[in-house]
């Protein structure tokens, strides 16, 4: 286990600043970070955009020091993320595919490098049709007006290809390919010729049948087709950017037989030549990407699975780099694209499976090339006692970050391609105890749950038997070696008194489901509150007797609705809050009553200010709808805070914050009336926003108290709206399909057929609400 001395907002963001807006930090260590598809400006020296993991393109304009997020794709649209990063044809714009499953969002996308502006949306013509993906695509022209798109789609449990092509920038499409006609083999790759548009290039690949492969070509627009180099499947197709009538063809994931070969053409395509390399064997044999240096067309470079091919003599020689599979932490792997500085043709990046890599030589020696977005994992949990510490899931282990000494600790951190037989859901830091943290992990043989008093070195079993997924802790003032210790329907007890003879006790819950929050009596530990699906209950007696909360949470519906967490406020024990699918509420009564203060969107943690009565920040995790069984209603990532117990609110949203994909929350209230927000996303790392917390005064980000109310939910035919500023209203489908658009605060879904639906709202001042809707 090794330590790294690292002050957060110094060592790592003055290396690799990136910042959404001012208030806003990306935290992970550049030793994790992952980027794709990684292009210089073709004329701007130095300038740097990629992909990440999800839904966001970064630039940089110093050549990796420094990052900005350039582009988000909205979360609120559909869940999507971006692959295949380029360039337009005249290297204005870039373009790139948003990948959105079975949604009318899967688009090719074309950017503003200089704002990230959409300049052009390009939907595929398979719309909302099951398993629909747009695969790779092919723009030219000066209108951006020929568009060969190359799509998939599930039918019968089987894989079809559709290419289709427009020369009106996607008004009009006509299909020029079919797998089902064309004896099922499908596409790997596309291209149309720059210099003529009526020429177009399949590269083919496997198929269900026994015919494989072969490269089509088409002189007339896509109406008929010539096979060439028939039986090989191909991929990687680079046009000379000096003489486009100079090909290269790459062949890729080889079939039984069929041989690994980089061909030339010299005249468009018609006629092709084998390029004499001698490969290395490896277990798919595939030529990803062949680039060919813009300022200097005798660069050649041939990305394969383990090993680098380079020229630089237009290809009449070349030498290989082979790489053993055997460091991929720090060795290159399965190449994807590499770009080169326009200034120096000797530096260059090259994307890879796992890592990007920069060259000094043209590509002959490798080092990683790092930056801060990083794919963390599972949840980040703050522990804020005598002392305070940050945990974070990272590649199937977690980093534990001191606070106060500013020391990274990263722990059981796998290797990048490791995927193990078991899982767990996140560490859990205990509230009171520090160093004390939790995790329980699952695999065939049943689930085990283990408590470390040295934040997560070394642990001790606590308990063990099946499913048990952790959903909150709980520990007593009074005794701190006794807590609670939620297991989805499950609940127990436990004595740490004896770390090596860890003793519990189940506890016999008021309901059946779910238990997401536990609280704790600080004078008397018999005295305490859990939340069970849509209600709360109240023991004096440890768990032996439990009341049902008197009123207040009528609005929360039985299996459609949760509670999901109970926290107290510091100054008044009596004064609880709930983070509910319905937004939040307070008792002042210990939990006998409750008031609802916040309806605007679905809230996953709601804490009070230690340090100012009356202060309250929640956040929102993003949500598809679904998940390990339960319906949960979609929501997006927000921050919304209060400075006179929930009078007013302000909001962070979805938009400013850059549609995060983040299941994990933390809050850290700052003694200068500030606050720090932790999200684990899933591309750009662990971040934190800062938040002011100073008298909120009355702007656009301003809401008030219960915004959107719908009733009944779930309802056989009309839907209300409460709210009178409501502008316009549409119900979507899970799909992303719009079915109704409304004005009206009564909407009437008696023709839909019984199911799931998102109810979009508009209000006058701009800021949209979204609500999920049942349909018995």
């Amino acid at each position: 286990m090794k330590k790294i001395l690292t002050l957060f907002l110094l060592a790592i963001c003055f290396s690799f600043t990136t910042k959404l807006t001012a208030q806003i930090s990306f935290l992970t260590s550049p030793d994790y970070g992952q980027i794709f598809d990684v292009t210089y400006d073709p004329v701007k020296p130095d300038v740097l955009y990629a992909n990440t993991v999800t839904n966001h393109i970064v630039k940089s304009s110093d050549n990796g020091k420094n990052w900005e997020v350039l582009y988000s794709f909205p979360l609120d649209l559909s869940f999507g993320t971006i692959k295949n990063l380029r360039w337009t044809q005249d290297q204005k714009y870039l373009s790139f595919i948003v990948t959105a499953e079975g949604t009318v969002y899967n688009q090719v996308i074309i950017i503003d490098p200089a704002n990230g502006n959409v300049i052009k949306k390009i939907d595929s013509p398979n719309g909302s049709m099951s398993g629909n993906l747009i695969m790779s695509y092919s723009i030219t022209g000066n209108d951006y007006e020929n568009i060969l798109l190359h799509t998939t789609y599930m039918f019968n449990f089987g894989l079809i290809t559709d290419i289709f092509y427009s020369k009106n920038g996607g008004d009009s499409w006509q299909k020029v390919y079919a797998s089902p006609n064309n004896d099922g083999v499908n596409v790997n790759n596309v291209a149309i010729h720059p210099n003529n548009p009526n020429k177009l290039f399949l590269a083919r690949g496997f198929s269900a049948g026994t015919k494989y492969g072969g490269l089509f070509v088409s002189e007339d627009s896509g109406n008929t087709w010539t096979e060439k180099l028939a039986g090989t499947n191909y991929s990687a197709i680079t046009f000379d950017p000096v003489d486009s009538q100079k090909m290269f063809l790459g062949t890729f994931y080889l079939a039984e037989n069929q041989v690994e070969n980089l061909y030339r053409s010299t005249d468009g395509g018609n006629n092709w030549s084998i390029v004499p390399i001698t490969w290395t064997e490896l277990s798919t044999n595939s030529i990803q990407k062949i680039v060919i240096n813009p300022k200097n067309s005798n660069e050649v470079i041939v990305l394969e699975e383990n090993e680098i091919v380079i020229s630089k003599d237009g290809g009449n020689s070349w030498t290989n780099y082979v790489y053993p599979v055997n460091d991929l932490e720090n060795k290159y792997y399965y190449g994807l694209n590499a770009t080169y500085n326009p200034s120096n043709s000797n530096e260059l990046i090259i994307s890879s499976n796992y890592y990007p890599f920069h060259s000094l030589d043209g590509g002959i020696t490798l080092s990683r090339f790092k930056n801060p977005f990083a794919n963390n994992t599972d949840k980040v949990s703050f522990h804020n006692s005598t002392e305070k510490h940050l945990y974070y899931g990272l590649r199937r282990g977690f980093i534990h970050q001191n606070l106060q000494t500013g020391e990274e600790t990263p722990i059981n951190l796998q290797a990048i391609n490791f995927f193990p037989n078991f899982n767990n859901n996140g560490l859990f830091a205990d509230p009171l105890v520090s160093g004390r943290v939790y995790i329980s992990t699952s695999g065939f043989m049943g689930s085990t749950f283990s408590v470390s008093t040295n934040h997560g070195a070394d642990y001790s079993t606590g308990y063990s038997d099946y499913g048990l997924n952790i959903m909150k802790v709980a520990t007593s003032k009074s005794n701190t070696n006794h807590s609670w210790v939620a297991f989805s329907e499950t609940v127990r007890k436990f004595d740490f008194t004896n770390m090596s003879g860890i003793t519990s006790e189940e506890v016999m819950l008021p309901s059946f489901g779910t238990v997401f929050g536990i609280s704790i009596d600080e004078n008397n530990e018999h005295n305490v509150l859990i939340s069970q699906n849509n209600n709360v209950y109240r023991t004096t007696d440890g768990g032996q007797n439990w009341t049902p909360s008197e009123s207040g949470l009528e609005v929360l519906e039985k299996d459609v609705d949760y509670i999901y967490d109970i926290t107290k406020n510091p100054f008044n024990k009596d004064q609880l809050l709930l983070s509910t699918t319905q937004g939040i509420f307070i008792s002042n009564d210990a939990g006998v009553k409750w008031t609802q203060i916040y309806s605007g969107n679905v809230i996953n943690k709601a804490e009070f200010s230690p340090y100012k009565n009356g202060v309250i920040v929640a956040t929102s995790n993003f949500m598809n709808g679904s998940g390990d069984g339960y319906a949960y209603p979609p929501s997006q990532v927000r921050i919304v805070y209060s400075t006179n117990f929930g009078q007013t609110w302000n909001e962070v949203s979805p938009e400013k914050l850059g549609y995060l994909f983040s299941e994990s929350s933390a809050i850290n209230f700052l003694e200068d009336e500030k606050a720090d927000i932790y999200f684990s996303t899933s591309d750009l790392g662990l971040i934190k926003y800062q938040i002011s917390l100073e008298t909120l005064g009355t702007n656009n980000n301003s809401l008030s108290k219960a915004e959107l109310v719908i009733y009944p939910n779930p309802t056989s035919d009309y839907i209300n709206i409460s709210n009178d500023k409501v502008k316009e209203t549409s119900i979507v489908d899970l799909t992303g399909k719009t079915l109704i658009k409304s004005t009206s605060k009564t909407i009437d879904l008696s023709n839909l057929p019984k199911g799931v639906y998102i109810l979009n709202a508009t209000l006058e001042n701009g800021k949209s609400i979204s609500k999920k809707v049942i349909k018995n």
